[in-house]
């Protein structure tokens, strides 16, 4: 959905309506489906994501921030999504460029792939911060524990998108997150407690600052995201939502 294309055109109007049951993964996602398509009010149900159990508190790995070319003692930015426009990571940059007037020692993980690397890797050189942005291709597994474990903050600033896999992952790792106001995201964040939700450039700035500065409020957001992943987005709560609706159905 929001990306366009003869699936979305033609293929869905026609499709979902034939359909029985329609599992969506955020209440955003299910109220635009409900709202686009009247025919189909009162199929759609909304089942989050889960976590893979291998994204779990880690310390930093000090080879790994070497290997990037990041200070051991450096705090750090993290994203993790496409390059693409409605992710929006270009709106970090003039953000990381604030917060560097207070803490000049932050640096910024772009981790990712998409047709918008290379316009993000030459707005940084124009900022002068290339050498505190670092772009990273995907990893999975093991490899995104540690690296997403590098993260002070987790800053996810897309403007349009369902349920983000990418926040609730970061959760999963004790990192508090910071995401825009206005999309499903908010299903899983509490402003305030597992982080922030920001609706303004200056909001943004003042609380990575906030963050960078307060590590018990760091450590009490940690503590909170933790507990919420753990009640709420894994797999096998899911997997039972999934099996629970499915035997509805039969019957």
């Amino acid at each position: 959905m929001g990306e366009g294309g003869w699936v979305e055109r033609i293929i869905d109007p026609y499709l979902l309506p034939l359909s029985d049951v329609i599992i969506c993964d955020s209440f955003r996602t299910r109220e635009i489906l409900e709202q686009s398509n009247t025919k189909i009010k009162g199929k759609v149900w909304t089942i989050h994501n889960g976590v893979d159990e291998i994204l779990r508190p880690k310390k930093k790995s000090k080879k790994l921030l070497r290997d990037l070319g990041i200070p051991s003692e450096a705090n750090v930015l993290f994203f993790m999504g496409l390059f693409i426009k409605r992710k929006n990571p270009f709106f970090l940059l003039p953000i990381l460029k604030k917060v560097q007037m207070k803490y000049p020692n932050t640096h910024l993980i772009f981790c990712g792939v998409g047709s918008l690397k290379n316009q993000l890797i030459e707005d940084a050189e124009s900022l002068n911060l290339a050498k505190n942005v670092h772009i990273v291709g995907p990893v999975f597994a093991e490899k995104k524990c540690e690296l997403m474990n590098l993260a002070d903050i987790y800053v996810h600033p897309a403007v349009n998108e369902g349920f983000s896999l990418a926040v609730i992952e970061a959760m999963a790792c004790g990192i508090p997150v910071i995401i825009t106001d206005g999309f499903s995201a908010q299903e899983a964040v509490t402003d305030g407690r597992e982080g922030f939700i920001c609706k303004t450039e200056e909001e943004w700035v003042g609380k990575i600052n906030l963050l960078l500065k307060n590590s018990r409020l760091k450590k009490r957001m940690k503590a909170a995201s933790l507990k919420k992943v753990k009640k709420e987005f894994k797999w096998d709560i899911a997997a039972k939502k999934h099996l629970s609706l499915f035997q509805k159905l039969l019957r």
